[in-house]
């Protein structure tokens, strides 16, 4: 799975935790979202 396909997956259950008011799921694909996005700033270092 590519690094465009993770975030596209985080955000898509983002969206899903959003609509069924279900913070606990919004937070955990938020911290997925920070993780990845700091793996990719590490890799680029």
């Amino acid at each position: 799975m590519s690094a465009e396909d993770d975030v596209r997956e985080a955000l898509e259950a983002a969206q899903l935790a959003v609509a069924a008011d279900d913070y606990d799921s919004l937070e955990k694909a938020g911290l997925e979202l920070v993780g990845l996005a700091r793996r990719r700033r590490y890799e680029d270092d």
